[in-house]
């Protein structure tokens, strides 16, 4: 009997292992997977100036190293460093990174990667010099506090007359091949690689600048050309997507790297060199061109917002652009950032009957609130709209609109570009003109905007034509509100022609006074001379009434005394 149990036991142990091992094994075989994966994620940069091999190249030469253990930041430093076609592998595999995972935005000097979206995952290196390779998060796990997996290439040096990796390419030099030698731009000393340039003959004819030795890759033509920052921009014109020399004449042709733009100038043209600075730290070096004025393009920085280049550092004598004869320093103003509620008041509801967007931009860095018309506002009626944003998306610039394209014969209805200066929340479209607007006042207005709303606003304030139950409906709403709302709308100077805050309180007092509404907003003193108010005669009426009353029962409590008494 006991044997029977035994071997019973034994089998259900088998049984039970068994079991347990079908059920670890797929558990067990996705952990050495994701092991093995993350293993393999670690970048190393091939290329045709440095060769194609994926383990890294002799000790390691190409592999880009973990800044420090858990960091799942990768990055190295490679000196002369030659431009060309490069691609980030997984170490030891043919797995490639995604070229379009750079983030140009955030590489400096500018973007001197041009990444293609074919399947070799390949991009372009258009400088050449010490370059710095940053991948964050290549295991690309989700919910990293390093986001999204991406890459930046920085730029600390780049040699004088360094081949690029660019080439102009036309009638204009020629023909539109794109390996002639002679058409190919180089590096501008003294600016870290954001410069590219030629100095060429350009017949009277169209050029465009594309990758060197390719299939007319890049493409950089008339969308590209900035006439605001080219000294030759009267011998320059479109011819459709490409731009045109009006001209014969030797230009010098400038690409930026930083904000992407051909700039076409006359030969000779000399430069000076822009220091940019937060503060003690220095942004940026740029180049002011002779014969143009020198307008500085814009530095972003985390967490700040900017209001503004200064040509000292107490940020007392504001830059007024200009031609710059030699060596400039300028300082940037910079505030923190903060989250905004952003307001629009627009009496005349000009812009819109209906839905206000709100469309903001950086100029030379992009869309902050997306692409037109923008972000849609809240609609709180009046006229009156407003939008939370986060301070990565309070931009410079910014108009409101009323969702519609095509100008005006598609309905489109705008305001001008607006400067929007910071510490200003609130723009006034009637009068043309930037406020702040508090939160507390913020909430008084929908509160005001109620009161507007609930005594039939179409009638005018002088109607007896109320909306039935309104006067206690706001009254209950009004009671909840915060202590701070409850003392503006208090002291708000009633004004028809004011804000809405001043206009719902001009309606306010006029209902209270004229049909005798409690005032629960507490607004209603006595004027001057003493004439109250009519809840000021409904009060002595009942006072005087008590009064009466009080003596009244005085008196027959007197008489019942007496009586009894007198039986007595």
């Amino acid at each position: 009997m006991k044997t029977k149990i035994k071997k019973r036991w034994l089998l259900n142990g088998i049984i039970t292992t068994l079991l347990f091992g079908i059920v670890m094994i797929p558990i067990v075989k996705d952990e050495i997977a994701v092991k093995t994966d993350a293993a393999s994620n670690i970048p190393v940069l091939v290329g045709e100036p440095i060769g194609w091999n994926e383990h890294g190249g002799g000790n390691d030469e190409y592999t880009l190293i973990e800044t420090s253990p858990g960091s799942n930041i990768y990055t190295k430093t490679f000196t002369s460093l030659k431009s060309g076609r490069y691609q980030l592998v997984k170490k030891g595999t043919w797995n490639r990174f995604p070229a379009i995972e750079y983030d140009g935005n955030n590489s400096k000097p500018g973007k001197l990667i041009f990444p293609t979206d074919d399947s070799e995952k390949n991009f372009y290196l258009l400088n050449s010099g010490t370059v710095t390779f940053t991948m964050y998060n290549p295991d690309n796990l989700p919910g990293s506090p390093l986001g999204p997996r991406r890459f930046t290439v920085d730029f600390s040096s780049s040699p004088a007359n360094a081949q690029s990796h660019l080439v102009l390419s036309g009638d204009a030099v020629g023909g539109w091949a794109t390996n002639v030698g002679t058409n190919r731009l180089k590096g501008e000393a003294g600016f870290d690689g954001r410069y590219l340039s030629i100095v060429n003959y350009l017949s009277a004819a169209d050029f465009k600048i594309f990758i060197w030795n390719s299939s007319h890759l890049g493409d950089w033509g008339w969308s590209s050309y900035d006439a605001s920052r080219s000294n030759a921009s009267g011998s320059v014109q479109q011819s459709g997507t490409n731009i045109k020399i009006t001209s014969a004449a030797f230009y010098k042709v400038v690409f930026d790297t930083k904000i992407m733009k051909i700039f076409v100038h006359s030969d000779p043209t000399t430069h000076q060199v822009v220091s940019k600075y937060d503060g003690a730290t220095l942004l940026e070096k740029e180049a002011a061109f002779s014969g143009i004025n020198y307008n500085p393009t814009p530095c972003p920085r985390p967490n700040k917002r900017f209001d503004g280049w200064f040509t000292d550092a107490a940020l007392n004598n504001p830059y007024t652009p200009g031609t710059v004869s030699g060596p400039l320093s300028l300082y940037g103003k910079y505030v923190a950032e903060q989250d905004v509620k952003l307001s629009f008041y627009d009496r005349n509801q000009a812009i819109s009957t209906g839905n206000v967007y709100a469309y903001g931009w950086n100029p030379g860095v992009g869309e902050t609130l997306g692409g037109w018309p923008g972000t849609k506002m809240n609609r709180h009626g009046l006229g009156y709209h407003s939008l939370d944003i986060p301070f990565a998306k309070v931009s410079q610039k910014i108009l409101f609109n009323n969702g519609l394209s095509g100008g005006p014969a598609g309905g489109e209805v705008k305001t001008a570009d607006l400067d929007w200066g910071p510490g200003n929340n609130l723009y006034t479209h009637h009068t043309s003109s930037w406020g702040v607007m508090s939160a507390t006042h913020h909430s008084a207005t929908l509160f005001g905007i109620r009161i507007l709303h609930e005594t039939n606003e179409g009638c005018g304030a002088q109607s007896s034509t109320l909306l039935s139950g309104a006067w206690t409906t706001l009254s209950g709403e009004f009671s909840s509100l915060s202590s701070d709302v409850k003392t503006d709308l208090k002291n708000a100077t009633a004004n028809f022609n004011g804000d809405l805050v001043a206009q719902a309180a001009a309606r306010y007092d006029i209902i209270a006074l004229k049909y005798s509404y409690s005032d629960f907003i507490n607004r209603i003193t006595p004027p001057p001379g003493g004439v109250r108010e009519p809840q000021a005669k409904e009060r002595d009426r009942f006072a005087t009434i008590s009064v009466i009353s009080g003596f009244a029962l005085i008196a027959i409590i007197g008489v019942s005394i007496l009586r009894k008494r007198r039986y007595n």
